[in-house]
Order: C-alpha cells, then structure tokens, then sequence
C-alpha cells in the first residue's frame, strides 16, 4: 500500500514570509535542519530512499535539536520506510513521535493517524484501535474520519456491534455538517450488516448507494437482497431495465433475469435472454443454459422454437434426458416419426432418470406411427417397471385389438 506525502501532514512552508534577501524565518526549525529535509524529501520524492535515509541520519547527529525538528526528522523517515513498504521500521518512526513531547498537537495528531492506518496494513486491528482510541481521547472535536477508521478495525476483528455503532455515529457527524456519507463509508455499513446477516439493513444501505452513488453493481447487489428475502417481482423490477439499457454485462445477472421472467409468467422475454448468451458458456454451464432456453420455449407455447437448443443439449449431455424432452417437444408437434427417433436415442443413450416413462411414450409413438408389433413389444419392455406395470398391459391389449382391427380393415 503507497500512500503519497499529502497523507503525512508535511508542513513545506514552514515560513512566516519573505525578506529582501529571499531570506525566511522559520518556525521552531533551524535553516539547515529545514533545508536537509527539503533535500531529504526530494531524494524520496526520486525514489533515491538509501541516499534519503543517510541525509536524514546526518541531521539526527546534529547537536542540540529540538523535539519539534526531531520529530519533523522522524516524520519524514517513516514517510519513507512506508514507501519502501518496511512498515515496522515506519512504525517505529512514528512511535517516537507520538511520544515526542514539545511538538504541534497537529504533529502528534498525525503521526497517531499513521500508527492506526499502519497497523492496520499490517494487520494488527489491536494495536491500530488502541491508537485510534488514545487519538480520540486527545482530539477536542469528534472526528467523523477517525470514528470510520475504529469502526474499520472492529469490522476487522468481527466487532460488528461496535464497529456499527462507531459508523453510524460518523455519518450522522457529517450529515450535520452538511455533507452525505462518504460511498466507501456506506460500502462498510453494507459490509457489517451482510455480516451480520441483516437484509433489512443491507436493503436501506443498498438503496442510499443507489441515490448516492449510482453503480450498476449496486443495482445488481440490492437485487440479490431482494431475492434473499423472496422478493422476486422487485428483483426482476431492478433487473430488467438494466438489461434493457444494455448494463447487464455479466451471464450470471443475465440467467437470473431470465429465471424471473420464467417465474413471472413472461417466458417468452426469458427466451430471448437465453438466447443471447447461446455459445458464451463452458460446456456444463451451455447445457444447462440450452435447457432453460427449451423450457423457457416450452412454457411460451412455442415447442418448434424448443428443438433446436434441446437437439443440442442432447447430444452434449451424458445422458438421454434431454433426449426425452426433446420427444416431449415433438409429441406437443403431434411430429410422431421425430419423437420416436428422439426416444430411440435417448432410451441408447441411457441413465434416464425415468425410463419406464421413456418406454411408455417410445410405445405410444409406436401405436400413432401404427406400428402395432413395435409398440407391443416396446410396452413389453415397460411392464417390467413395477411403477408402470397395469399401464402397460393395458396399453398391450388395446394395441392388440387396434393392430387386429388394422389388419382386418388392409385385408
């Protein structure tokens, strides 16, 4: 994590004016001591941190320096290890400052805000909340930014309580002072109540990034809520004009959208979705996406739209269901010859999840066709499923009698 010199307090006119010599007087800092970690600082600014370490070690062994310069050196030396990312040594630099005594409060103010953010890039959420709490109790006005740095750190430990209420305590601060919550501050709220499993929360959250700060995957975000709390109709209320906007880029969104409109009753608009996302997906998930599309057909009362994405599913998938579902489509055709193909297939390529139902519609196909001997032995076959047995011996003796009377009516 870099953090640029703005973030350290720098004080770099550390003048209180001009005199005819372009001459400055300096604030508690002798003109030397300034001018070395003007040097200093530019040596970090290029990236030269060695030489900028030994220019600051040069200063520390001058004699009879005062705490505040002292301090402004250490300053400028945690600066630096933060930049070569050496965080404890950067650590240290700021410990000693906080400890420093004749220096600005705005001195020790910052180098304790360093401490707390330091820590907490290190992962040291204890410590970091210990400095935040010693800088609250010296700061003479509540400080919306720190309270979001302890709740930060709470969060971290899984304080949610604590870290919620030092939250919701900042942002009534700012909105006092006229300004709206900060959106990393409200992603954190939103944070704390997913963890605590707070959907209503979430939901008044979701919805204030929304006004706030408009995203798409805020929308996206306040749509799975809505779905944890089976809320469907507004889930699909949210979805439909993004993707209408064409703001919909990822599949998953995509599917769900889909899967609303099947569950609301407009498969048709689900179809077309489904339809846009054919090819896009591995292996796995394209089955799984063809089959929707064919149900999605299906339920739109446009089985012929169904057998294109079934036919496919079919011969991708392991087994001969979809094989099934393909019969199924062209049964509801009245299209016998192609049912019988599809359920051939299917019962070949087997581990059908029921396949006395597949031998009882191979048979029926069998019977439309007016393949009687086909058909007879086919339900044969049937009636060695328990579940299927008394069907299928009457399907055999009706067949029987229609396939005598066939052969009366020909001879």
């Amino acid at each position: 994590m870099k953090l640029n010199i703005a973030q350290f307090g720098w004080v770099l006119a550390l003048f209180i004016g001009w005199n005819a010599n372009s001459a400055f007087a300096l604030v508690g800092m002798d003109q030397k001591v300034f001018e070395g970690i003007q040097n200093a600082q530019q040596l970090a600014e290029e990236k030269a941190f060695d030489e900028a370490h030994n220019t600051l070690a040069k200063l520390r062994q001058r004699k009879h320096l005062s705490d505040y310069e002292i301090a402004q050196i250490l300053s400028l030396s945690g600066y630096i290890y933060t930049q070569q990312e050496k965080y404890p040594l950067a650590i240290e630099q700021y410990k000693a400052v906080a400890v420093t005594k004749d220096i600005t409060e705005g001195l020790k103010e910052n180098a304790l805000y360093l401490l707390v953010q330091l820590h907490m890039i290190t992962e040291d959420y204890k410590s970091a909340i210990q400095y935040a709490e010693t800088l609250r109790e010296i700061k003479k006005v509540a400080d919306p930014n720190l309270l979001v740095l302890i709740a930060q750190c709470h969060y971290r430990v899984d304080h949610f309580d604590i870290a919620k209420e030092n939250l919701e305590r900042a942002i009534v601060l700012e909105e006092e002072a006229g300004r709206p919550p900060k959106e990393n501050w409200l992603l954190l709220a939103n944070a704390i109540a997913y963890s605590c499993g707070d959907t209503v929360a979430m939901e008044k959250v979701l919805v204030r990034l929304i006004d706030l700060y408009p995203r798409d995957r805020y929308v996206l975000n306040l749509a799975s809520v809505y779905g944890q709390k089976e809320e469907s109709e507004r889930q699909l209320l949210l979805l439909e004009p993004l993707y209408e906007a064409g703001l919909l880029k990822a599949r998953a969104p995509k599917i769900l959208l889909a899967q609303l409109y099947i569950l609301h009753n407009v498969p048709e608009k689900g179809a077309r979705v489904l339809q846009s996302l054919v090819g896009e997906a591995d292996e796995a998930d394209e089955i799984r996406d063809l089959e929707l599309l064919a149900q999605a057909w299906t339920l739109a009362k446009e089985p012929d739209k169904a057998v294109a994405p079934l036919t496919a599913a079919a011969k991708r998938s392991r087994d001969g269901n979809n094989y099934v579902r393909l019969a199924q489509a062209f049964i509801s055709m009245g299209d016998w010859a192609s049912a019988k193909t599809a359920l051939r297939s299917g019962i070949k390529k087997g581990h059908l999840s029921d396949e006395a139902n597949g031998l009882l519609m191979l048979g029926m196909a069998q019977y439309n066709l007016k393949q009687f001997s086909d058909a007879i032995q086919t339900f044969q076959l049937a009636k060695k499923h328990d579940s299927i047995r008394e069907l299928s011996e009457k399907w055999i003796g009706f067949v029987e009698r229609e396939k005598e009377r066939y052969d009366l009516a020909r001879s």
